[in-house]
């Protein structure tokens, strides 16, 4: 194999995390690529609060400047694809990507993010991002003083229809059918929060702008914005297919599946790490995972995990794709 070919970091993601590790790893002269399959790279239903310089911006808004200033990088490249698969190898990771490339690296950074889907209710696609919310710390401020919804009946669900108290005092809790323990009724009637607990059947409102809860036997309830909770699935299996068990990564380390063993190389950072991760601090972890990869780097140059030539009684490794990559 040419040793040219391989690359230092291979980041999947291209959100806040992904970003600010290739603009740091750039900066330290890595030979980075990003593997996402757009410049969006994360899901319409989050904004940026509480994040200095773009608060309340939408990710369309906020991310483009960021893949932007990554072309002054030349050792820094964006591939629009997606990452499917990756195995370990000799060098360290082989990424199997979507549109049939395979990139060797020696350090891979998982920055892809959890995913929150919509509720599966009608209406919902269109008013998530705009009046249908998860994260109250990302999402929903221009909503306060308005007559404001929980979908949900977990404890979870409970604690985000108290945490909105603070934006209005019209809060009501719809449970969609599920059941509401005694324990989380008392909380909902202690902070004076209407409980509906029929079946949500549809989300109605005009252009992006809800109004209005259909509840099953034609009953409606108003409502001009709605947050949810729900369990959040990790949006890309790479870890799982390495070994890793995804309840237990923590951030800008080695990813270690108990105290001692690590698998060598491999970082994760961003949303990946926390559920509800908020912009910002989904940025910083990227900082952070990107300096641990790239001291990690400097002292694997200094080990038996170098990157050397083959030897000649040494097979040398071949891919079986070329890499082919699509300049940022």
């Amino acid at each position: 194999m040419n040793f040219a070919e391989i690359d230092d970091v291979v980041i999947v993601g291209g959100g806040p995390a992904g970003l600010s590790a290739a603009l740091l790893l750039g900066r330290c002269m890595r030979k980075v690529t990003i593997v996402d399959p757009s410049e969006r790279a994360m899901e319409a239903g989050s904004a940026s609060g509480g994040c200095a310089g773009h608060d309340g911006c939408t990710p369309y808004e906020s991310l483009p400047p960021g893949c932007g200033q990554l072309r002054k990088f030349e050792t820094v490249t964006h591939l629009r694809a997606t990452a499917d698969d990756v195995e370990r190898s000799r060098f360290g990771f082989m990424v199997h990507c979507g549109d049939g490339t395979i990139i060797t690296t020696r350090v891979l950074v998982l920055a892809s993010d959890f995913v929150a889907p919509a509720p599966a209710i009608a209406g919902a696609e269109q008013f998530y991002g705009n009046s249908l919310h998860e994260c109250p710390y990302c999402d929903g401020w221009e909503h306060r003083g308005r007559e404001i919804g929980v979908l949900g009946a977990d404890e979870a669900a409970v604690d985000l229809a108290l945490k909105l108290l603070q934006w209005s005092s019209r809060v009501t809790f719809f449970s969609n059918g599920g059941m509401v323990d005694a324990a989380c009724m008392k909380r909902l009637e202690k902070g004076r929060i209407q409980v509906v607990p029929g079946i949500v059947t549809a989300l109605e409102g005009q252009d992006r702008n809800l109004a209005l809860l259909r509840i099953e036997e034609a009953s409606a309830q108003p409502c001009e914005a709605l947050f949810f909770s729900s369990p959040r699935k990790y949006h890309s299996s790479l870890a799982a297919r390495l070994g890793c068990d995804l309840e237990r990564m923590s951030g800008a380390v080695h990813w270690r599946p108990d105290g001692e063993m690590v698998i060598e190389g491999l970082f994760v950072a961003g949303s990946a790490l926390n559920s509800g991760e908020i912009t910002a601090i989904a940025a910083s972890e990227g900082l952070k995972a990107a300096k641990a990869a790239n001291d990690w780097l400097l002292e694997a140059d200094h080990s038996y995990l170098a990157v050397k030539p083959a030897s000649s009684a040494t097979r040398p490794f071949r891919p079986t794709s070329a890499s082919r990559r699509m300049a940022i």
